[in-house]
């Protein structure tokens, strides 16, 4: 696995450098439902961009929300914060759970 961003928790994985065997592997953000993609989740694409992690894998935590719209609400804007960081969003995994 790549890196992962863990809404609001305090992390300093976007600034360190991964290992050089890290390139071309899978990277994962992980985003809240209830606060959708933050600036960490941002700063984890743009760090996955210049590691070279080719393929993107979001996980969508659901946790209380049970209003289905709001979950595609949020989805949809996963994937369009992935498209404007170079991943293709109609594309990306996106994993509720």
């Amino acid at each position: 696995m790549g890196l992962f961003d863990r809404p609001n928790q305090p992390t300093t994985r976007a600034s360190s450098k991964l290992p050089d065997p890290v390139a071309g592997q899978l990277g994962v953000v992980v985003v809240r439902c209830s606060d959708g993609p933050m600036a960490d989740t941002l700063s984890q694409l743009e760090e996955c961009r210049r590691q070279g992690l080719t393929d993107i894998t979001g996980l969508l935590e659901i946790g209380q929300v049970t209003d289905e719209d709001l979950i595609g609400l949020v989805e949809l804007e996963m994937r369009v914060v992935f498209e404007q960081n170079g991943y293709p969003g109609d594309h990306v995994t996106i994993i509720r759970r």
